[in-house]
């Protein structure tokens, strides 16, 4: 009986714990979204995958691609990529560049 009760705490604990969590994310990234700086004249796109995304093996990126398509520009802005898709690496570690990255560049949105 002990054990049960035990389980049943600590699950409601971790749920509350977890939505306590989350809440804070959900709170924290949009105050973090409306700090940056604001670009009137670029749309930035960052490219996040792994060799395909990169172009590898046949020399195409798919910021290349997406440039092609819309011309170069998207809603009447002019498009800056910023590559972090990486040939021989994971998608986690693209992920983990771009959080590595904000500190060396400045993020804007745009």
């Amino acid at each position: 009986m002990k054990k049960t009760i035990y389980f049943v705490t600590a699950s409601t604990i971790i749920a509350l714990l977890s939505c306590i969590f989350v809440e804070i994310i959900f709170q924290t990234v949009p105050a973090f979204y409306k700090l940056l700086p604001e670009d009137n004249e670029k749309t930035y796109l960052y490219i996040i995958g792994e060799s395909s995304a990169y172009g590898y093996p046949y020399n195409i990126p798919y910021s290349k691609i997406i440039q092609y398509i819309t011309g170069n520009k998207i809603n009447n802005k002019d498009i800056e990529t910023v590559m972090l898709a990486y040939p021989e690496t994971h998608c986690l570690t693209s992920i983990k560049n771009m959080s590595g990255i904000s500190f060396c560049i400045r993020l804007k949105r745009g």
